[in-house]
């Protein structure tokens, strides 16, 4: 695991919630980052809002980035607990999901 990294890489995310607008309303449970890919918790009561915040995020990251990174960004709404988790990667689709 790639611990500079990861810590860097959670601090970066934290600091997208705090400084895009579109952000302004939401704030992670608990971001965690492992060697390439990050995790995201975040409270979303139902699916309709877990899609409005992984769409805010979504535009803030690509806002503050740029399109040219190979950023992937994968939601899954979890109504049982209540949450939505969504995984972030730097190295595209096939870091989260294998080729």
């Amino acid at each position: 695991m790639d611990y500079q990294w990861a810590m860097q890489k959670e601090e970066q995310l934290l600091s997208l919630f705090e400084s895009q607008a579109a952000l302004d309303n939401y704030a992670p449970l608990d971001v965690s980052c492992k060697s390439e890919t990050c995790q995201i918790v975040m409270a979303a009561g139902n699916e309709q809002k877990g899609r409005a915040i992984y769409n805010a995020f979504l535009n803030a990251s690509i806002q503050q980035s740029g399109e040219g990174e190979n950023t992937s960004v994968s939601y899954f709404n979890d109504p049982q607990n209540g949450q939505l988790l969504m995984y972030v990667s730097e190295s595209g689709v096939e870091t989260l999901f294998g080729p």
